[in-house]
């Protein structure tokens, strides 16, 4: 289930492709039930095998078994497998990450009758379910709807319960006393505090900001010595040094990582392992080009498998620039750099250091990734990153607007992110000033003048939110929230009577405001 393992290499034992099921792309189910690719699985004997237990793992994972987990009507669940939308829908999204996670971890088990020496799971779905749920989680985040709250945050601790009782079931197939057992994530998520506000999990540069820094190693078994919690700076590149002292083989003349605490020792000298792979066993036919689809193209490069590089190196920083980015094609020919990294493994790799607050090293390859692909939006936008911690705010809304300029996704609400987070400094003037700039660029985007009202409003400049309010009626006449906060303005601004009028049209449009319900009431009590 490994990213990037299509066609499944010629090995000594079995690969299972990431493509006997393909998560993260809408159309699945109709890609499901096509004709399958080849060089899915190796042996291609076993092929037929695998393929079974990922269509029984689609079949069974219907309505009976997602309501387990999110408690949604068999109406909510046929609408949302038919509306094919994936990971731009939580109901569709899950269910295609519990069948993903039925499917590899079963294949890991049908792997581990051979008694391997060797057995390497991704379960994708631990990640996945952030990105898709983690704004359902309490106190949900603002655009949420509170009712969906209700049904989709349930899904979250039941699933990993069901990734335990999986991990018990690995256990039984892989006992401590025979093997080793390293479990490792490359990051955390933030599911409570800390979360972005009003941007995606799911799409564009975005994704990144919902992961934590601090990830997790697990390491038992035989072999290992028991230690108990450790306390170190441990790092990704530390598992593949740690795998290969397990089994007694030698590391990679090249790698940056050591042997995690508790195993043993590394008990031979690194070598280069280039020379000893040849390029025919990347297929099973031995060699050829073997067709991609667009879309899938389009991915590995986005994550950084692809690009002129053929072998990641070594940055300027002495760090290397492995590393995910979900932002768009590479550049090729020239635009590549002379390190070999893509754009998106300097974005990340950058990403990286400014959780370090290393900002003079971020700058720099933040520079260099610019220089590479002058279009590519992601580097302005970590520019505007460091630039907010750092108290540079002219600075950092130039280079919001260079990553708008150049086609940063969820471009509105990423910039209403970003007056929200000047208003949480305390800083509302730039706040507004702020949102007067994306209503001079995006004149039709209704909530940049809600929220602008707002901010007014905060402000004390109650004049003015009710002068905002009177334009943003007119432009979105059937607007509840525009009634709502120009009501709200007036009734700031001691304009009672139109303040009435304004919420009363805004309960029209949308009578479920309770809370609005109960602010006229007492504005009816105060006219009286």
């Amino acid at each position: 289930g490994w990213w990037a393992t299509w066609p499944a290499e010629k090995i000594n034992g079995v690969m299972v492709s990431d493509r006997l099921y393909y998560t993260l792309t809408q159309g699945l189910t109709k890609a499901v039930l096509r004709e399958d690719l080849p060089d899915t699985i190796y042996p291609v004997q076993r092929t037929q095998e695998f393929i079974d237990l990922r269509d029984r793992a689609v079949l069974e994972t219907d309505w009976r078994s997602v309501r387990y987990f999110m408690p949604v009507s068999a109406a909510d669940f046929e609408a949302a497998v038919a509306a094919d939308r994936g990971m731009e829908d939580p109901i569709d999204g899950f269910r295609r990450l519990l069948a993903s996670t039925k499917t590899y971890l079963g294949a890991g088990l049908i792997v581990g009758e051979n008694q391997p020496d060797l057995a390497l799971v991704y379960l994708e779905g631990t990640d996945t379910i952030g990105h898709l749920l983690a704004p359902y989680m309490p106190p949900p985040t603002l655009e949420v709807d509170p009712a969906k709250a209700d049904v989709f945050r349930a899904a979250v601790p039941k699933y990993f319960e069901i990734v335990d009782r999986w991990i018990g079931r690995y256990l039984e197939r892989y006992p401590l006393s025979e093997y080793a057992l390293l479990m490792v994530s490359d990051h955390g998520f933030k599911w409570a505090e800390g979360r972005p506000r009003g941007l995606s999990g799911t799409a564009g540069p975005t994704a990144p900001l919902w992961h934590d820094m601090d990830a997790v190693f697990l390491l038992a078994g035989r072999g290992v010595r028991s230690l108990g919690r450790v306390e170190l700076e441990a790092s990704v590149y530390d598992v593949a040094p740690t795998v290969l002292a397990l089994l007694g083989l030698p590391a990679d003349t090249s790698w940056d990582g050591t042997v995690l605490p508790g195993s043993p020792p590394a008990s031979v000298e690194p070598i280069d392992y280039r020379p000893l792979l040849p390029p025919e066993s990347y297929t099973q036919t031995g060699g050829g080009p073997t067709p991609l689809d667009p879309e899938f193209i389009a991915k590995l490069k986005s994550l950084g498998y692809l690009g002129r590089g053929a072998r990641p190196t070594q940055d300027t920083t002495g760090e290397s620039s492995r590393s995910k980015n979900r932002d768009g094609p590479e550049p090729s020919g020239a635009a590549a750099n002379s390190t070999g990294a893509t754009r998106g493994q300097l974005n990340n790799l950058a990403s990286i250091k400014l959780g370090e607050k290393k900002y003079e090293v971020a700058e720099r390859i933040l520079r260099q990734a610019i220089v590479q692909s002058p279009n590519y939006p992601s580097p302005h936008y970590n520019l505007r990153r460091m630039y907010m911690e750092t108290e540079s705010y002219d600075e950092a809304d130039r280079e919001l607007w260079l990553a708008v300029g150049k086609g940063l996704r969820d471009t509105e609400r990423t910039i209403d992110r970003a007056a929200a987070d000047y208003e949480n400094l305390g800083l509302q003037e730039r706040a507004a000033g702020l949102l007067s700039d994306a209503i001079e660029r995006y004149p039709e985007h209704e909530p940049f003048w809600v929220h602008l009202i707002v901010v007014n409003i905060r402000l004390g400049k109650c004049a003015e939110g009710e002068r905002l309010g009177a334009q943003a009626v007119i432009k979105f006449p059937q607007s509840a929230p525009a009634h709502a906060f120009y009501g709200l303005a007036a009734a700031c601004d001691s304009d009672l009577s139109r303040a009435r009028v304004e919420l009363e049209r805004s309960l029209e449009l949308n009578p479920d405001q309770e809370t609005l319900r109960r602010t006229l009431a007492e504005l009816a009590n105060q006219i009286e």
